[in-house]
């Protein structure tokens, strides 16, 4: 929990730059896809990141969910996940980016059965990369591909999210 608290911090004050050295501020709103050990769950997701050089920042992510699955009489559904990340970016053009990212967050899975429901709480480390395009100086999609290395031995060591959100970038001057 330490660790999460620190890594929530540092992005929260990399994402809140203020405006002096700050070159982008940016904000996503998305669907998630959380596949792990043969579920598929889905989530809203919302971002928040600063670009405090042309190439790198720091983004926080907040996932929570809007349905799940189930397997084996167990219905499993994502509460909430949590996950800030330093991100780098390499221009593909004047509209297009690669995007890459590297971060620690936590998410609540609970799983629910006839006989009760019990939450398990899973936390590590996350790493992906995605791809962005702007239609207009301020409005644009991204979609990526996050890696969630959970600690938790019943997800096989983690998700894979894939997520497509639209985005909406503030240039500081």
């Amino acid at each position: 929990m330490k660790k999460l608290m620190i890594a929530a911090a540092a992005a929260f004050a990399a994402a809140s730059a203020p405006a002096a050295i700050a070159q982008e501020v940016y904000g996503n709103v998305g669907v998630s896809g959380l596949d792990g050990d043969g579920a598929t769950l889905t989530a809203a997701t919302l971002r928040g990141g600063a670009f405090i050089t042309e190439n790198f920042g720091a983004e926080a992510e907040f996932s929570v969910g809007l349905g799940g699955e189930s397997i084996q009489g167990v219905a499993l559904d994502l509460e909430t996940s949590f996950i800030g990340y330093a991100v780098g970016r390499l221009p593909m053009g004047e509209s297009t980016d690669l995007i890459g990212r590297v971060g620690y967050g936590t998410a609540t899975i609970e799983g629910r059965t006839g006989g009760g429901s019990v939450d398990v709480d899973i936390d590590g480390f996350a790493f992906g990369v995605g791809i962005q395009h702007f239609f207009t100086e301020s409005f644009g999609v991204r979609g990526d591909i996050t890696r969630f290395e959970a600690d938790e031995p019943n997800l096989d060591g983690g998700l894979d999210i894939y997520t497509v959100s639209g985005v909406y970038r503030f240039k500081v001057e």
